[in-house]
């Protein structure tokens, strides 16, 4: 009866974090528009190594994607996805010490799933890559990273500011 029981809640948790757990999703719109950062939060210099550490949160990637992307990116994706019988209800953007994830609802059929994909930030010069790392259905890591490596944004940005960059690095809410 105890190992049914521990079986049985075992199981009931998988659900909840598959299934029923809250999927942390934005709106894009409503993020984009939100008041810029302060110069004096966002820019960092230094005159000794001639440096500009430039911080970047999740309104500006979500600017970055719309666009870029279009305000109907969520359409494009799922045009890509129905095949698999999978759409895209939502997405989120979080930033934290490990780098950037996409927190997304899913729909399987009729079956709301949700979904955290850690991605990785590459930077060569003024060339940006963003891409998934990974993805965890609830707390079940699957194994679809080589899937996943062909699924990537990228983007040349002429920032006036910035002639290359030379490190990325993270913090809560924030890319630097």
């Amino acid at each position: 009866l105890i190992l049914f029981l521990l079986l049985l809640g075992a199981v009931g948790s998988l659900f909840y974090s598959v299934c029923m757990a809250p999927a942390n999703v934005d709106d894009p719109q409503q993020m984009a528009a939100l008041d810029p950062m302060p110069a004096a939060e966002r820019f960092r210099f230094s005159a000794a190594d001639r440096t500009t550490q430039i911080k970047v949160n999740a309104s500006d990637i979500w600017n970055l994607v719309l666009n870029y992307a279009g305000e109907d990116f969520l359409d494009k994706v799922n045009q890509e996805l129905s095949a698999f019988s999978v759409s895209v209800s939502g997405c989120g953007i979080q930033i934290n010490e490990n780098g950037p994830q996409l927190n997304l609802e899913l729909f399987y059929k009729d079956f709301r799933l949700v979904a955290k994909v850690p991605c990785t930030l590459e930077a060569s010069g003024q060339h940006f890559c963003f891409k998934p790392a990974g993805v965890k259905l609830g707390v079940i890591p699957l194994p679809v990273s080589a899937f996943l490596s062909s699924v990537n944004l990228e983007f040349d940005l002429q920032l006036p500011v910035v002639s290359h960059v030379e490190e990325i690095s993270y913090e809560k809410g924030a890319i630097l």
